[in-house]
Formats: structure tokens, sequence, C-alpha cells
């Protein structure tokens, strides 16, 4: 008996449980089977594409250490180089073809035959494209209390449009390439710290808006001393932009234990988001205790894992709420303005909070971490940082130490502050 003869509900039964590139062979056999594979579910954790100048990276994560990995760039002659290789890095396990057009084609073809189906759906999609608005817009920033001034030079508003226009012109590309304006179907939307609001707008016109739930802007601080992140501030914009989530998301790997009014900077830092601001603990530690601790407030009692403190505070902005929440995975404090209590009601977050705990009685420590979006970073360079010529001792001297602090919360202030200022300023543009 051959394949051809075997019923419709057997062959679903199989290619059900192909992998990604079993499916892709099984689809270019001919058109049957490729009506088939195209119509049964299937579902990729994650996916990552980065365009660095001529060079583009597809990662798509199958599942744990599961994936398909391919480069392109420009090689001799103008010819573009292909290196695709599965669950391996070692680039003499590759398989690597030279091409004559250019490498936009190439990945054009390859996410328009992998990624581009109707019953795919995608858990994570990120994109990373080289250049930094942060550090061309050059942000003139006065920390007085009372007074937040940003100035823009006009060279850095030509920089920025450049840039802006070259994300465009990709996504353009795609969407003419694929014959349609949705080219993927994805859960999250997710950008590295150097995007900004307008970019990520372009990525997110590329997607299916009925799957799309949460737009996310992340940034990572690596420390030598710390291979696990300690804590995450978060910003979210309100839902009223399309009822999709959107958040900004700087994780760290060390305390600024050396800088006085740890709290009071989160608090200053979340009054410049058009929405609220959320600080992460990933477990609830010695500092973590003393914040939970100076707050002399009523201890409010969910279940027997969930407690919370409410506190009242003052700002130049108006009166905030500070909602302290513990738990045996963590601690985590959510700051809003009394003016803007609806967009954080919109959220649901105290109402999903008490279900989560549910979900996560009786787990370890490390599936909460991941629950919590802190076990997908600790993938950090662990061999990069110990090879590097710089690599120090964890027994650093003070002096280092301080200086190191000061560094870790500058790079945090400079990168949130110019993303809730941009947030600002493109939200009011685009929709009001």
């Amino acid at each position: 008996m051959s394949w051809s003869d075997l019923s419709t509900k057997l062959k679903k039964n199989v290619a059900g449980r192909l992998d990604l590139m079993s499916r892709h062979a099984l689809r270019s056999t001919c058109r049957s089977n490729r009506y088939l594979v195209n119509d049964m579910d299937f579902f990729i954790p994650r996916v990552r594409v980065s365009v660095k100048d001529s060079a583009i990276l597809i990662m798509i994560h199958t599942g744990i250490d599961k994936f398909l990995r391919i480069e392109m760039w420009i090689g001799p002659h103008r010819k573009t180089i292909i290196r695709k290789s599965q669950n391996v890095y070692d680039a003499n396990h590759a398989i690597q073809k030279v091409l004559p057009s250019i490498p936009r084609f190439y990945v054009a073809r390859v996410l328009c035959s992998l990624l581009s189906h109707e019953k795919l759906l995608i858990g994570t999609m990120e994109w990373e494209f080289d250049g930094d608005a942060i550090d061309t817009l050059k942000v003139l920033r006065d920390w007085e209390y009372n007074l937040r001034r940003i100035h823009f030079q006009p060279e850095s508003k030509t920089a920025v449009k450049n840039w802006i226009n070259k994300i465009h012109s990709f996504v353009d590309f795609l969407q003419k390439y694929f014959r349609k304006s949705h080219v993927f179907r994805a859960n999250q939307l997710m950008t590295t710290n150097n995007m900004i609001f307008e970019t990520a707008e372009l990525l997110r016109k590329m997607y299916d808006p009925s799957d799309l739930k949460k737009i996310e802007r992340i940034n990572v601080l690596l420390s030598k001393e710390s291979l696990t992140p300690l804590y995450s501030f978060d910003t979210y914009l309100p839902l009223r932009v399309g009822r999709i989530r959107r958040c900004a998301e700087n994780i760290c790997h060390e305390y600024d234990e050396r800088s006085p009014g740890f709290l009071e900077k989160f608090v200053d830092l979340s009054l410049l988001s058009v929405g609220f601001g959320v600080l992460r603990f990933a477990k609830f530690d010695d500092f973590a205790r003393q914040i939970w601790d100076r707050v002399r407030k009523p201890v409010t009692v969910f279940t027997d894992n969930l407690h919370m403190k409410v506190e009242l505070a003052g700002s130049f902005k108006g009166h905030l709420t500070l909602f302290h929440m513990r738990s045996p995975c963590g601690y985590w404090i959510y700051m809003v303005l009394d003016s803007r209590r609806k967009d954080f009601d919109a959220y649901n977050i105290l109402k999903r909070q008490r279900r989560d705990m549910g979900r996560m009685r009786g787990r370890s420590s490390e599936d909460i971490q991941k629950m919590w979006g802190f076990g997908d970073v600790v993938v950090v360079v662990r061999k990069d940082i110990k090879d590097s010529e710089d690599y120090e001792d964890v027994a650093a001297p003070d002096e280092f130490m301080k200086q190191k602090s000061d560094r870790t919360f500058q790079k945090l202030v400079i990168c949130i502050t110019s993303f809730a200022f941009l947030s600002c300023a493109l939200y009011a543009i685009f929709y009001h």
C-alpha cells in the first residue's frame, strides 16, 4: 500500500506528527499533499528575524533545543550566500548555497513558504533592525524634579526618518511579495530596545489583528556579576489602541543598591509613560523584602500565597497608587496615576494575578520564573562573557562596582525615558 492509497484521515494523522521541515517537504511533493498540510493547524512557539545592512538571520524555534537557522548575506561578486542549519550552531554541519539575487528576495521566499499559511500560528515573532533611533536622537535631558525637557537636533530627525523609511521599505516589500497585507498570524509581536512606537506600528500592519494580542519591546541589561535576571521594569500603554496590550520591558541582572531612592526612581520613570509602570522582582529576596517592609500599610490576603499592600502617594502629575503584591513566585509593584486608573483596570491585572496564583500552585521556582518572562533571557552569553578580554572576577573592587551600578541605571534611564517620550509623542500624533 502506497501513500496515495491511504485515507485522508490517516494522512492527516501522519502529517500531524511531523515537524516544520518535514511538513514543508511533504507540502512540496504534490498539489494534493500541499492542500492536506495547509488545511492542518500548526503552532510555532517563537520566530526571530534580524536585519543588519544586507545580512539577515531567521531563527525558527519549534521546541526546546529544536530550531531552524537560516543566514543570508552578500558575498563575493555581489551574490547571496545562504547557510541553513537545524538544531546546531556549528557552521561545519550547515548546508551552504550561493545564489544570484539579493538577500531580501530569498528572505521573502523563505518566510512565505514556511510561515505564511492560514492555519499556521506563531506564538512570538521578534524583529530586530540595525540602527538605534534612541542614540541617534541625541536626547538632552534635564533631571530637575519638576522639569522634563527633551530637545531634538535637526540632523537627528533626518537620521531617524531614514531609518524608519528603511523598515517601511522592507515591510512593503514583504506585503507585495506575499500579495496580502496580513502576512503572518502571531499572538505576540516583539521588538528590540532600539525600536520606537512608529516602527512597531509598521510591523503590526503585517499581522492578522484577530490573532495579535500583545506588542512588546524588550531590553536586557546584562551583568558580569549575575547570569540570572533579578528584576524587570515594564511600562504599559493604554488598551484603547486596537485592544492590544503594548509594553516596554527592561530586564536587569543587577540591583542599583548604591543609588538611593530605588523605588522613588521607579515612580518617576513610570510617570513619564502614557500608561502605568510595573516593577517585577524574580524572587522575594532581601532587597525586595526591604521595600515590602518599608510600606506601613495593612496587608490584604487574597489567597494563602497572594498578599497585597496599597500605598497612596503624590507626584508632580497628581495622586497615584502603588499596588505591592507578593507571593512565593516573586514580588511586583504597579504604579498607577489616579487619572489613568481606567487604563489600568482595563487590563484586569488584579483579577489575572489571583487566577495565575491558582495555576502556579505546586510549580517549581524555575517554572514560575519562566511564566513571569524571566526564564527566556537566562540564555545569556555565558561563554562570551567569560572569554572576553575585559572579564573580571565577581569579587570586584567596591569602586568598580559603584561605577558599574551607576552605568547600569543610567542605561536604564536613557532607554526608558526615550521610549516613553517617543511613545507619548507618536501616540498623540496617530491616535488623537
